[in-house]
């Protein structure tokens, strides 16, 4: 439980913590991951409009398609409100966008009775060997604010 997003099903920031400090104590030159920095676009919207119960139905799909097709051991965290990370633990940059891309449309495609559609922005990076985790997530957060700002429901990469 002390791992686990109650509402999502998802891993929670205590679980991030401990996964992104163990990729990267085990990281060498010549493995890499990435991440994913994804959230709900205008999520404030959805929760005036539709309510919070909705809204929370809108995170757990969300949760649901961002974990379906996922291979092990990549996870998926919530990391607060609207807010989710993948960490794809075998995957370069390439590959990190092509899932990246195939979830954006996926998400903004996928229609449900009783639920907005909604979409997601999404920022991508991977892991440089000798780096921190904070120099990482700095990056990925950076690419996520970009998607936001060139109009949302789109990917940023960012090397």
């Amino acid at each position: 439980m002390a791992t686990k997003d109650k509402l999502t099903n998802t891993y929670n920031r205590h679980k991030w913590s401990e996964q992104i400090q163990l990729l990267i104590n085990l990281s060498d030159q010549d493995k890499t991951f990435s991440v994913i920095s994804l959230d709900v676009d205008h999520f404030k919207k959805v929760n005036d409009t539709y309510g919070h119960q909705i809204g929370d139905k809108v995170l757990q799909q969300l949760a649901n398609l961002l974990q379906k097709d996922l291979k092990i051991p990549d996870m998926v965290f919530r990391m607060g409100g609207e807010e989710f990370l993948l960490l794809l633990t075998k995957q370069g940059l390439k590959a990190a966008s092509e899932v990246a891309e195939r979830l954006r449309n996926e998400i903004e495609t996928y229609q449900s009775e009783g639920l907005p559609k909604f979409t997601v922005s999404m920022g991508v990076t991977e892991f440089h060997f000798g780096e921190t985790e904070n120099q990482l997530m700095t990056r990925a957060d950076e690419a996520l604010y970009r998607s936001k700002g060139n109009g949302r429901n789109c990917i940023t990469t960012v090397k």
